[in-house]
């Protein structure tokens, strides 16, 4: 999965649940997996459901450690989101004018295998010069983005409310992250 290859993953986790159904955390790795090659190849709905029936088999057989994945509308999430960067500290709030929350499914493919980027990743901080692809950039100095990949925070929310508490989580990371604080100092930080 790491290298940006889930219909390879895809069959070895089926392989390794055939070959161990007790194994949760293969359950949980194959509804992952099985994300990917959903919303990247479009295998319909039946594709769909056999990843959630893979969560809902790792959340059986360790329901401590995994829980079913809470999903939300994408109007919703994006709803949320937004709420998110409106709640950063007003200090704060004047340096990130130009910054917009992007949320996406998951990490494109190619920020996966190419750039070595987890394909498990809550969200990135990104930045675009005026006149690049993407999203249009907001006035002449380009645009900041901040991108939440919706299905890899649904995967660890089991609820409505952590999905809040992950949301807003992720989106002051992410702003950390543009102001120079480095993982051990988002951790002390509370970020």
């Amino acid at each position: 999965m790491r290298r940006g290859r889930y219909r390879d993953a895809v069959q070895q986790l089926t392989a390794a649940v055939e070959a161990n159904a007790a194994d949760p955390s293969a359950w949980w790795r194959l509804g992952q997996a099985l994300q990917w090659v959903w919303e990247y190849e479009g295998h319909g709905s039946q594709g769909w459901r056999r990843a959630e029936a893979a969560f809902r088999n790792a959340a059986e057989l360790r329901p401590r450690r995994f829980a079913v994945p809470f999903r939300l509308r994408p109007e919703s999430f994006d709803r949320i989101a937004e709420e998110a960067l409106q709640s950063v500290p007003p200090v704060l709030a004047e340096l990130l004018e130009n910054t917009v929350i992007v949320a996406r499914p998951l990490p494109a493919v190619e920020v996966v295998g190419e750039d070595g980027v987890d394909p498990h990743v809550l969200g990135l901080w990104t930045q675009s010069p005026a006149g690049t692809g993407g999203i249009e950039a907001l006035g002449d100095g380009g645009f900041d983005a901040i991108e939440l990949y919706q299905l890899n925070i649904e995967n660890v929310c089991p609820d409505l409310r952590a999905l809040h508490r992950e949301i807003r989580s992720t989106v002051l990371h992410e702003v950390g992250h543009h102001f120079g604080l480095e993982h051990d100092e988002l951790d002390e930080a509370g970020l």
